[in-house]
């Protein structure tokens, strides 16, 4: 199956003339789903989902089942709820993976997760390989599932591979639903396209790595602050829709004005004051898997927005030309 491509085209509004260049993601193409009974929806022995497993020395640790109760789709999810004898190493059920699916390739773990009542413990999965590749999970989703995903890059020779949900502390319930493990084919050559509406030597794409972190996944709300950055200058942060679990997402020495997110939660856009100049500012977006960023409009006029498309191939921005410092 042919992963979407992700090129961001760009509507505009602008005064004299457009000065224009986009960025697409590599023409990455991903497998069928190589996990089996992804929905969780047949039924295995012991109460599990078909293919799952308790991981052995932890069965008095806490209950693993399948859950007709609380599902993102169909019927069931998968349900963890440890119990007063987990110790610091956690409760954990698993399930194998075919060695030959993965090696030397580029995966995607994602899926839904519903989490309550674990307060301050940890959640999290794990593909175990010559290493394990964590993905660290919300504490709580306030009562609803909310999707995760993570790329990872999986050795050649690796001894073994297993996928694993944990969690820690005496209480609560983790709920997973809807998981997938997509393999990745080569990507082509070109990591880069550009759509240019102008003389070619007007406009230049400039690509650079950046500090990003990993963005929560019950995060919902987006906003730009200097609370932690002990000048004026603005970084990118996320919160719960309650106001807690307030993460820091950028680091950087640019100064951030507004900012959106897509709905594959993937992409940041945000508008940067250019180096020089009071307050003339380019267009950037983010990627949060690859941790790279883009600029995609020309410096030398001013340029801001914070809204893609629904199906997260546009960004809709103002751009002003003749903007002086």
């Amino acid at each position: 199956m042919k992963r979407p491509e992700r090129k961001f085209f760009c509507l505009f509004f602008a005064i004299t003339s457009i000065i224009l260049s986009c960025y697409s993601k590599p023409d990455m193409t991903f497998a069928e789903n190589i996990l089996e009974n992804p929905g969780l929806e047949e039924k295995g022995t012991k109460g599990l989902p078909a293919g799952w497993s308790v991981v052995p020395h932890h069965r008095k640790k806490g209950k693993a089942a399948q859950d007709d109760k609380n599902a993102y789709t169909g019927s069931y999810s998968l349900r963890l709820s440890p119990n007063k004898k987990n110790d610091r190493e956690g409760f954990a059920v698993f399930r194998m993976l075919n060695i030959e699916d993965i090696r030397g390739k580029e995966v995607i773990v994602s899926g839904f997760v519903k989490v309550e009542g674990i307060g301050k413990n940890n959640a999290a999965i794990a593909l175990k390989t010559d290493k394990a590749n964590w993905l660290e999970l919300p504490r709580d989703t306030g009562g609803k599932f909310v999707p995760f995903s993570k790329t990872i890059s999986i050795a050649k020779s690796i001894p073994e591979a297993a996928l694993l949900v944990f969690v820690t502390g005496t209480g609560g319930s983790v709920w997973l639903d809807d998981l997938k493990i997509l393999v990745g084919k080569e990507p082509s050559a070109s990591v880069q396209e550009k759509i240019q509406i102008t003389p070619e030597r007007e406009a230049k794409q400039e690509i650079r790595s950046t500090k990003l972190r990993d963005l929560p996944a019950s995060a919902a709300i987006f906003f730009v602050s200097n609370r932690d950055t002990g000048t004026q200058r603005l970084e990118i942060y996320a919160m719960d829709a309650d106001g807690g679990n307030v993460t820091r997402l950028t680091f950087t020495n640019e100064n951030h004005f507004i900012t959106g997110i897509d709905r594959s939660r993937h992409y940041i856009v945000t508008s940067r004051v250019v180096a020089g100049t009071k307050d003339r500012r380019s267009l950037w977006v983010l990627d949060l898997e690859t941790k790279k960023e883009v600029r995609l409009t020309d410096r030398r006029f001013h340029a801001e927005g914070d809204s893609f498309s629904p199906d997260g191939q546009w960004i809709v921005f103002f751009m002003k030309l003749g903007f002086s410092p």
